[in-house]
């Protein structure tokens, strides 16, 4: 795995979802266990956690459904995602572990940032920075400490793959799975 990219061969299903109305509503019908959240809004994007059926978000801030462009909440074992499409909510809510047998290659999506921030202050959530002054405020998953310092955070994805009528191999889906504290120092 030199190139952060690794093959598997794991059972998934993937279905589209109607979105109702009430998204923490909606959230809950798929979502039954403690996950992330990933929410891409119109004016900002917003990381934290789902925990007992509500988005717990840095600054007590809140996920209007109008301003959804892409909402992702996702565990080790299943994500759902929500996109907007002109004007309605789409959804597909991806479960691994049942179904058909699919490969997937995993890779990690670096994240910006190289140490804890410590000038912020915000409980249940860290602020890891760039020398720059570039960061992400993340939930704190005991992730990031003093040791880690020059390592940087990734955001594991699951990439699925299909084959084209010629056999071409594609990508047809994408999920996050977690965060991952990165093995390589930054230089």
């Amino acid at each position: 795995m030199s190139n952060g990219l690794n093959l598997k061969r794991i059972l998934s299903e993937s279905n589209p979802k109607s979105v109702s109305e009430n998204i923490l509503d909606f959230v809950k019908e798929y979502i039954k266990e403690n996950s992330f959240v990933v929410a891409y809004l119109d004016n900002e994007v917003l990381i934290g956690k789902y925990k007992d059926g509500d988005f717990i978000l840095p600054d007590n801030k809140t996920i209007d459904p109008k301003f959804i462009q892409k909402l992702r909440i996702f565990n080790e074992s299943c994500e759902l995602l929500v996109w907007r499409s002109r004007q309605t909510l789409k959804s597909r809510f991806r479960k691994d572990g049942k179904g058909e047998k699919v490969f997937v290659i995993e890779a990690n999506q670096v994240l910006f940032g190289t140490q804890k921030d410590d000038n912020f202050s915000q409980d249940g959530f860290i602020s890891y920075i760039e020398d720059r002054g570039t960061g992400v405020i993340l939930p704190d998953i005991g992730l990031i400490s003093d040791s880690v310092k020059g390592k940087r955070i990734g955001i594991k994805t699951r990439n699925y793959v299909s084959y084209t009528e010629n056999w071409q191999a594609t990508y047809d889906d994408v999920r996050f799975v977690g965060f991952v504290q990165l093995e390589e120092e930054v230089k």
